[in-house]
């Protein structure tokens, strides 16, 4: 089973108490959903004076000391699905040999066209945004991004501070791996205040969606959007 063999890294922003109580909340859900995993939770903007470059150093800290062959990244304002783990586990064995990071929060603007056409999953064009909400990927691609991330303050592109998640999109171009999004979202996003200073919470539009068979005039089975 691929939990028994891959490592969650949430950072965590602990001087705020929505985000605590988030991450208990995933605690519960990956101790349940998700046997045999285990759970790295770093602690960042502990510090009164912080900078971006320190909550790059903690997040990076723990991609870097990834030991499993898997690593489920988890940002700290997360809501994972009640059946997260079963769900994630058929959505690695399906696509994890297409797609080099699986993307399980998605808030593309075409989510809910694609979900009710039968489109369950999309590749993400790099090194555009992608969200880092909630990240399925092999244990080389989260210590490259670790990398990246040490010196990512200083090269970040004009008008993107803080932004770790463009980090993973040039370390994936550089070396050639893919990233593919998947809907439904197996995580939704919080309405908390952002640690980076971003004024948005983008929220997933196809959370808690679930897909049902649909047998096409052709006699062909494919997925609709249902409730």
């Amino acid at each position: 089973m691929i939990w028994q063999v891959t490592e969650a890294v949430i950072p965590l922003t602990v001087n705020t108490p929505q985000r605590l109580e988030a991450v208990k909340d995933m605690l519960v859900v990956l101790g349940r959903e998700c046997p045999g995993i285990l759970v790295r939770v770093v602690p960042q903007y502990h510090i009164e004076r912080h900078t971006i470059q320190d909550a790059y150093n903690a997040i990076a800290s723990g991609l870097l000391g990834v030991q499993h062959k898997w690593v489920l990244y988890l940002e700290d304002d997360v809501e994972l699905d009640p059946c997260f783990g079963e769900k994630a586990a058929k959505v690695a064995a399906a696509l994890s040999e297409r797609y080099t990071v699986l993307s399980l929060f998605s808030r593309g603007n075409r989510d809910l066209q694609r979900l009710r056409e039968g489109e369950l999953h999309y590749e993400r064009r790099l090194p555009r945004f992608t969200y880092a909400q909630c990240l399925l990927m092999p244990n080389r691609v989260a210590r490259a991004w670790g990398k990246e991330l040490l010196t990512w303050a200083d090269n970040e592109p004009n008008g993107y501070t803080g932004t770790p998640d463009i980090a993973l999109g040039y370390c994936c171009q550089d070396h050639g791996w893919s990233i593919g999004s998947v809907v439904p979202s197996l995580a939704q996003h919080l309405v908390t205040p952002s640690s980076f200073g971003h004024g948005v919470c983008p929220q997933a539009s196809t959370y808690g969606q679930r897909v049902r068979p649909l047998v096409a005039s052709d006699g062909q089975e494919g997925y609709a959007a249902t409730r």
